[in-house]
């Protein structure tokens, strides 16, 4: 019994030692043996704010991801490979990325809507067979000084309508017509109420209507007669 039980112990501390032989020779295996399913991917980073007309840098690197199961993965950077930049989904620039995958690119962008531009970095890798992408937001970096609302008061009848126009002045002092793009407001939903800054006359009695965008707010007196 007692030479039945040491064999037991003699070949179960074998079995712990083939294993501990076989963990060490896999975790030190090349970590880039095995690709894990992450594969393919790439980063973009550009300022959060940008000025008008003036160029921006836009930068980020292509990788490609391995590792083992379970155990820790690494990326590679994938060289010589062209990555797309696109503002709003249009494509503005094409690089090419370095030797560790990273790639630059100088880009310009307008005042146009939106204020808030998406940004996307498009890579691919084997003709359009693996795509990647990742996308960032920056916002034009200017200050609204000034709203104003016209006409600034209106007289309608029960039923009738009238739009008002939201107009805003910039620092640089350029005007633009932000009707689509501020927040309008009836204090009295009752008398009037305003949907795109196009005023509905519902009943008599009077109401203020108000245009906010940022930081500035403007008004127009309506009266329902």
């Amino acid at each position: 019994m007692g030479s039945h039980r040491e064999g037991a112990r003699s070949r179960g501390k074998g079995l712990v030692a083939a294993l501990l032989v076989l963990a060490g020779a896999w975790t030190a295996m090349p970590a880039r043996a095995l690709p894990t399913a992450s594969g393919l991917y790439v980063t973009i980073d550009a300022p959060d704010t940008f000025t008008p007309g003036v160029p921006i840098t836009v930068r980020g690197q292509l990788l490609v991801a391995f590792g083992l199961p379970i155990l820790v993965e690494v990326a590679q950077g994938v060289p010589n490979q062209d990555v797309e930049i696109t503002v709003e989904g249009a494509v503005v620039a094409t690089v090419a990325t370095g030797s560790d995958g990273a790639y630059e690119a100088q880009i310009t962008l307008d005042a146009q809507p939106p204020e808030t531009k998406t940004l996307q970095a498009v890579a691919f890798r084997g003709g359009a067979l693996e795509t990647r992408s990742r996308t960032v937001e920056t916002t034009i970096d200017r200050i609204l000084i000034e709203l104003s609302v016209s006409p600034s008061a209106v007289t309608l009848s029960p039923g009738g309508e009238q739009q008002l126009l939201a107009t805003g002045m910039w620092d640089d002092g350029r005007t633009e017509d932000l009707t689509d793009r501020v927040a309008w407001t009836s204090s009295d939903t009752a008398v009037a109420t305003v949907d795109g800054g196009l005023v509905h006359a519902l009943a008599p009695g009077n109401a203020t209507v108000a245009a906010s965008y940022r930081d500035q707010i403007a008004t127009a007196s309506v009266t329902i007669a």
